[in-house]
């Protein structure tokens, strides 16, 4: 029994020491795991809501109502593009102030943009100058800017589809402070403005040719070169263009009317058109109605470069001849039908609107104010006798008696002959009054008539008509009047 007991102490004093060994081993872990520890995290989070405050920020907002414009602009069609747009401030934004100008973007040609003229107007201010040039100075006024932008005729140092691109930049900050860096508050809208010059323009076409017809034989609309249907082209730049794939279409929108430009349709043959000239088109079928269609002009990318809709000519009762050509001011016909052998054409060539001349394929379009030049008689004694009757006249002036020989037939033949026989007067006929005819001096009593060719200064002595002007008492040379018989010219 005693041994047992004491075997029990001994158990019990093992038992305490080795919980003294795992205790003093739990304390040295922990004292390494603690000097082991890098970072320790704790969370915090709490949700409150408040039913009375609340926080906001100001806005700062302008727009444009308009901000695109795609032009094209043409000494010929489109000289001149208006615009509009209206600049406002967004809800509750603060009340803004801003400046307007233009800025240039890459890529545009300089010449072209420099040949634009701006006019701006807005609530009293105004400007008209150079497009690149444009600065409105820092107003608060909102509304309408009204803008209209003019390309220069005379100017043409710029080639086809030349381009200008330029913003028309709205800078706002916010009002009452001095700059927009200071502001805190921008806002930038602009109106994208990007234009495109067109100097390749429809300039004639002949729609109904038909037979003979001023010494020429035009042939029928399903002829071909150089007869049938053709149409007309000018250069207005200063630079050649390649015409390589442009194609020429009337308005059915039929494939088969669609004539492509290229050397072997073309007068003269070639798909180059110079500076300003021509280069004629020939359709070498029927392709124009006689009735009434549209040409239009499409350049290598589809885009339609000029359009031309025809009915009738403004003038086609009159018939021109190449001595006689279309007088606008000379009554104006109702056509139901396109006159045959009449083409349409831009007088001046490349910028002019269009009239009905005589066909000048590849040549200059011009347009004669038509004048009369009476050779009957009876009409030249009639105003010469109003004339020597007048009162500035001195009474022995008065008294004296002017006596015409009245040409023969044969002679009045050989007058009407000579004054049409100049086919080819293109220059513009000075009109001179009998008054002046009458008050000139001269030194011989036999004056020779003439027909004018270039001017009506000029004399051609084989198309004179010799007059006889017959005084019945004599006069001191000085006092002797010219009469020019048939140098007077009755204006239609």
């Amino acid at each position: 029994m005693k041994k047992i007991i004491n075997n029990s102490k001994y158990f019990l004093y093992f038992k305490k020491q080795l919980n003294k060994i795992v205790a003093v081993f739990a304390i040295v872990s922990m004292f390494f795991g603690i000097l082991n520890i890098n970072q320790t995290l704790s969370y915090y989070s709490d949700v409150e809501t408040s039913k009375t405050n609340s926080f906001s920020a100001a806005m700062f907002d302008i727009l444009l109502t308009n901000m695109n414009i795609n032009e094209t602009l043409s000494p010929a069609f489109i000289n001149e593009i208006d615009f509009d747009t209206n600049l406002l401030k967004v809800g509750e934004s603060l009340k803004p102030q801003y400046k307007v100008s233009s800025v240039l973007l890459e890529g545009s040609n300089t010449a072209f943009c420099d040949a634009i003229t701006l006019t701006a107007t807005h609530s009293g201010f105004s400007y008209e100058g150079s497009l690149l040039g444009f600065v409105a100075s820092t107003t608060t006024s909102l509304g309408t800017w009204e803008f209209d932008l003019e390309l220069d005729k005379e100017k043409s140092n710029f080639p086809q589809g030349a381009k200008c691109d330029v913003n028309i930049r709205f800078d706002a900050w916010r009002d009452g402070i001095d700059t927009p860096e200071e502001s805190g508050y921008t806002d930038t809208e602009q109106v994208e403005v990007r234009l495109m010059a067109n100097m390749i323009v429809l300039n004639e076409f002949l729609p109904k040719p038909s037979g003979v017809a001023y010494g020429f034989d035009f042939g029928s609309d399903s002829s071909d070169m150089p007869q049938g249907e053709w149409v007309e082209l000018y250069n207005n730049s200063d630079f050649e263009t390649d015409l390589s794939d442009w194609y020429i279409w009337d308005g059915s929108g039929s494939e088969l009317n669609k004539i492509l430009i290229t050397a072997t349709n073309t007068v003269p043959a070639t798909t180059i058109i110079p500076a300003h000239s021509w280069l004629v088109v020939y359709m070498n079928k029927s392709v124009l109605n006689n009735t009434g269609d549209t040409v239009k002009l499409f350049d290598n990318t589809n885009v339609l470069i000029d359009l031309y809709e025809y009915n009738s000519h403004d003038v086609c009762e009159l018939e021109p001849t190449p001595a006689d050509p279309n007088d606008p001011t000379i009554g104006v016909g109702v056509c139901s039908d396109v006159p045959p052998n009449k083409s349409y054409a831009r007088i001046p060539d490349g910028v002019g609107s269009w009239v009905d001349p005589i066909p000048t394929p590849g040549e200059p379009n011009e347009l004669i104010d038509q004048e009369f030049i009476s050779t009957d008689i009876s009409k030249i004694t009639e105003v010469i006798s109003e004339e020597t009757t007048d009162t500035s006249l001195s009474d022995e002036e008065d008294s004296k008696e002017v006596n015409i020989e009245e040409p023969s037939t044969e002679e009045s033949e050989i007058i009407k002959e000579d004054v049409t026989a100049n086919p080819t007067e293109k220059d513009d006929v000075e009109i001179i009054t009998t008054e002046e005819l009458i008050q000139e001096p001269v030194v011989e009593e036999t004056i020779e008539g003439v027909v004018p060719e270039e001017s009506i200064e000029e004399v051609k002595e084989e198309e004179v008509l010799t007059e006889e002007v017959v005084v019945e008492e004599p006069v001191q040379q000085e006092e002797v009047q010219e009469i020019k018989v048939d140098e007077v010219i009755i204006s239609e």
